[in-house]
């Protein structure tokens, strides 16, 4: 059974108002129901006509949501500049995906340096070699995933439509580098280049296996972000079809 202000949280999420004030404004009317509520079982009322009673005292969803929208100080940053949070946000966000894992890299190799006395004309061992391609796998891989689903938390809690979630991904897309670090087989490949960094689309023609695997990571990357927004398709849909109390 809807809760006596779900239309009216409903309401003011689609207008804007960030959901801090919307949760802030329905704790202080539930309060206010429940004062005008005990007053009408004092009057004589059963629980079901003093609820409805009270109810109809604090007014129309309409009105009480006017009130709100009014205020243009409790609009939410995302309903205000959309093309920015879904536009501008997910382009960082892909800038951020390659640098950062490529950082933890030269960090990781600076640090093997320094306290392994690991220098040029080295090997890096195994475990350095995971441990520096771990951050960049996993950019490959979640960097636009998560960004997709940090953006459909917000588009979820401000009502804001699903498109704007397409926007990012568009935005996103052609942003996107598959980073990858070759280690030398010996040390004397080490002596001459080291280990190498490269970046690319996560396209290669390097041979049928190499061609598979990297089909499959984008198969994967796109899939995974395409998930969140999916979902905030139909569950907008399924809130569509909810009916509220008038």
């Amino acid at each position: 059974m809807p809760a006596p202000f779900d239309a009216l949280e409903d309401l003011l999420l689609r207008g804007g108002i960030a959901p801090r004030h919307v949760k802030r404004y329905l704790r202080e009317l539930s309060e206010h129901l429940a004062d005008l509520t005990a007053a009408q079982a004092e009057a004589g009322f059963d629980a079901g006509d003093a609820a409805a009673r009270a109810r109809a005292a604090l007014g129309p969803d309409q009105e009480l949501a006017d009130a709100m929208l009014k205020q243009r100080d409790f609009r939410s940053i995302s309903a205000r500049f959309p093309w920015a949070v879904f536009g501008i946000l997910p382009a960082l966000a892909a800038i951020v995906g390659v640098g950062l894992p490529v950082l933890l890299i030269f960090l990781a190799a600076e640090a093997g340096k320094h306290l392994f006395g690991l220098q040029r004309g080295f090997v890096e061992p195994h475990w350095l070699q995971l441990a520096m391609t771990a951050p960049l796998e996993a950019g490959n891989l979640l960097a636009m995933p998560l960004t997709a689903l940090l953006l459909t938390i917000i588009a979820w809690r401000q009502r804001l439509s699903p498109f704007w979630l397409l926007l990012a991904l568009a935005v996103m897309a052609p942003l996107v580098i598959q980073a990858s670090i070759e280690f030398p087989a010996t040390a004397e490949i080490a002596r001459k280049k080291g280990a190498a960094l490269s970046l690319g689309l996560g396209l290669s023609t390097s041979g049928a296996y190499a061609e598979f695997k990297n089909l499959l990571w984008l198969a994967a990357h796109y899939g995974l972000s395409l998930l969140p927004v999916a979902w905030l398709f139909w569950a907008q849909r399924r809130l569509a079809k909810v009916p509220f109390p008038s």
